[in-house]
């Protein structure tokens, strides 16, 4: 790796500390006024759930990984040094992030000399959704960190054309495989280029890459083969998201439609379910599964091959948004209630713009580098990224990957273009430099369209569960503004208005709580949990507001709708039992238990109904 000299080490480490210096206000205010800091939710809550399960075990599983093991396994040793809180692991995140900057700044310094070098470190520092995923439970931060160790010890391995290098560079590849399966192609495209190419010594570093990465493989698949499955080399999940994301109906993000589940962690029961289902018989291993999704995937494609298409632009448009993608975490809701995330400045817009443009022109600092093969080796990452997000789907934090060396490409363009203002010479040719103009315009151009349905729908989401969040907190009033929030960003959002009002009901608003029950309605009038939910607001709400009628009329559409709908029958129980139609009621009450299968919390909401009803007291 390059060295860099005392007389510059200062404006490097100015660089990182401005780096550090963002984080810490960041992680301050995210961990004071974000819920989501201390109450993980969806994928968080997988990996945090995990974690504490692997420390419970000693760190043996029994069965089979069904999810990425690496990350998992990373927050269970942070919380067997630190304790089992979230903010642990998001502070060694973030000290992780600024890690990733000085690596970021070495990488570039193949390429570049030294200032066009922290002209990248520092877009990378500036770029908010790189510190906001540090602050996730979520690989994304730490995948960026093994892709630059993959690069920095490939790059080197091209410098000496030493195979312990390249060995150390497949094992970083191979790690990277641990943590998102879907960045496979990273080491693998590095592998075929290598024994693809003409130049002398690339074909013995194809060997050592390809041993280093499957090196890094082997323990987990000798896991999976202990565990009883001698299919999986590292989890399952590929063949279900490859379907999920290519079949008739699929978003550029995914955003739930699988057998009624949008909860990742019931994902892998409800494929298991809907693999019996069409094949009389459960999956008996997990290539029988990634088999048969990956088929299903391929069937949905070649029955509407243009629908097809036209979602893959979708894709690479939502790929290359200023918008960032991502459902489970939306930065653009939580841009709301952390005001630091304005500190961050520079636009993806601006990365990708540049970026692109950077990949048409030549800015070869050191000669004695072969330019085209040290420069091939940042595009197959690009190329490896852009596909992974195209096959599946396209998320923020899936693209995360290839920010930083959009930004190396960023740098080059400012200082190529700099450096011919400066020093009046073309060095680039025309076509080259039309290229890059064509090209870095058409990325800018796309990356500034307005976000579409997805993305609002998206946003409305991430609102929504900063206000689960704040409501599990006994933050109501937080709570209530992020729902707001989330009704004003996507209006179709009826479950949004249905929690909203329930937190009214709750604050003793019942005016506005019908209001947002109504506006509910409107849009799902044949919705049996839209319905039963406001049927039981109307029968558990205090007089005047109680409409016995309502809730009755409510209820009983309910179970038109859907019979085997247990809230439905527990709803028109405890009307009757307001009516005075004890028996009735009882009969009402024995139907909603026998359905629930004698759900406990069927029957405590039961004994609590009557009492409410019985006593005429507030239900919230």
């Amino acid at each position: 790796m390059n060295t860099v000299s005392f007389g510059k080490k200062w404006s490097l480490i100015a660089v990182l500390g401005a780096a550090a210096v963002l984080r810490i206000t960041l992680l301050a205010e995210y961990l004071t006024e974000n819920p989501l800091a201390t109450i993980p939710m969806v994928d968080a809550k997988i990996h945090h759930e995990t974690a504490i399960d692997i420390i419970d075990s000693g760190f043996l599983q029994e069965r089979p990984f069904l999810r990425p093991p690496l990350y998992a396994y990373f927050l269970a040793a942070v919380y067997k040094v630190f304790g089992t809180t979230p903010t642990a692991a998001t502070a060694v995140q973030a000290a992780f992030g600024i890690f990733s900057i000085l690596l970021l700044y070495l990488l570039a310094r193949r390429f570049l000399s030294h200032t066009p070098s922290l002209v990248a470190a520092g877009l990378y520092t500036l770029y908010g959704p790189a510190a906001f995923f540090e602050l996730k439970l979520l690989p994304a931060s730490i995948s960026v960190t093994l892709v630059l160790l993959h690069l920095l010890f490939l790059c080197r391995f091209l410098d000496r054309k030493k195979a312990l290098e390249a060995l150390v560079a497949g094992l970083a590849g191979g790690v990277l495989v641990l943590a998102r399966p879907n960045l496979a192609l990273i080491p693998f495209l590095t592998i075929l280029w290598f024994v693809v190419s003409k130049t002398p010594g690339l074909r013995k570093g194809a060997a050592a890459l390809l041993v280093g990465t499957l090196a890094a493989i082997a323990p987990v698949f000798a896991h999976n083969l202990a565990a009883g499955d001698c299919t999986a080399p590292v989890c399952a999940g590929g063949g279900l998201n490859f379907y999920l994301g290519n079949r008739q109906g699929a978003e550029v993000s995914f955003s739930g439609g699988f057998e009624n589940v949008s909860d990742p962690a019931g994902m892998h029961e409800a494929a298991v379910k809907a693999f019996t289902a069409e094949n009389g018989e459960p999956p008996k291993n997990l290539a029988d599964a990634e088999r048969f999704w990956i088929l299903k995937g391929v069937g949905e494609i070649q029955e509407a091959p243009v629908s097809w298409l036209v979602l893959e632009i979708k894709k690479l448009k939502a790929f290359l948004s200023e918008f960032e993608y991502g459902i489970n975490y939306s930065y653009a809701a939580e841009k709301k209630i952390l005001t630091s995330l304005h500190m961050f400045i520079v636009p993806f817009a601006l990365i990708a713009a540049l970026g692109i443009a950077g990949a048409f022109l030549s800015f070869r600092i050191r000669e004695k580098e072969s330019e085209t093969g040290s420069r091939a080796l940042l595009l197959l990452v690009l190329a490896a990224v852009l596909f992974s997000n195209l096959l599946f789907f396209t998320y923020s934090r899936f693209r995360l990957p290839a920010v930083p060396v959009l930004c190396i490409l960023s740098a080059g363009t400012i200082w190529k273009t700099a450096d011919a203002f400066r020093k009046k010479r073309s060095g680039t040719g025309l076509t080259r430099k039309l290229l890059a103009f064509i090209a870095g315009a058409v990325a800018c151009f796309i990356a500034l369209l307005p976000p579409g349905e997805c993305a609002r729908r998206q946003t409305g989401a991430g609102h929504a569960l900063v206000g689960a969040a704040s409501f599990m907190s006994n933050r109501l009033d937080k709570a209530a503004n992020a729902y707001e929030r989330s009704i004003e960003t996507d209006p179709g959002s009826y479950r949004a208005m249905q929690t909203l009002a329930g937190i009214q009901a709750a604050a003793g608003n019942h005016a506005k709580a019908w209001e947002n029950h109504s506006r509910a309605l409107e849009l799902c009038p044949e919705d049996p949990a839209v319905l039963v939910n406001a049927a039981i607001f109307c029968v558990t709400a205090p007089e005047p507001v109680r409409d016995l009628n309502m809730s009755k009329a409510l209820a009983t559409k309910a179970i038109e709708a859907a019979p085997d709908f247990a809230l439905s029958h527990l709803c028109l129980g405890m009307v009757l039992n307001l009516e005075g139609s004890e028996q009735e009621a009882d009969k009402a009450f024995k139907k909603a238990l026998q359905l629930s299968g004698g759900d406990p919390l069927i029957r405590n909401m039961i004994l609590h109904g009557m009492e409410t009803t019985s006593g005429g007291t507030e239900n919230d």
